[in-house]
């Protein structure tokens, strides 16, 4: 590796700006590509350490279990929005209805009232 702005591709958007500055000469946060190499081989052997598939297995059950949960919860509240919305549906008719019976009373009053007069 080494050299002018080299390994782009990924980083072909300009990533903060990393390629274009490292031209100008003054690479921001990666004081060169061996010491990079060498804190990620530090890392890795903390993880390694950590007995990395272990870890790996409990986040991803963790994961999976958080999924599990998220997916019931998502479940639940589209069941609750359906009843929700028949509930609506039921309130809406019985309004149309009373609205429909209040009419007909209304003209079922309004003809008493023209009898009266007639009379």
């Amino acid at each position: 590796m080494g050299g002018r702005g080299e390994w782009m591709s990924s980083q072909q958007a300009g990533v903060g700006g990393w390629v274009a500055s490292k031209q100008a000469g003054e690479v921001p946060y990666r004081r060169d590509e061996k010491e990079y190499g060498k804190i990620r081989q530090e890392r890795r052997g903390d993880r390694e350490e950590r007995g990395g598939g272990e870890e790996m297995r409990k986040r991803g059950e963790e994961m999976r279990q958080r999924g599990e949960e998220m997916r019931q919860r998502g479940n639940e509240m589209r069941q609750r929005g359906n009843e929700m919305r028949q509930r609506g549906e039921e309130m809406r008719q019985r309004g149309e209805e009373m609205r429909q019976r209040g009419e007909e009373m209304r003209q079922r009053g309004e003809e008493g009232h023209a009898e009266k007069k007639r009379r």
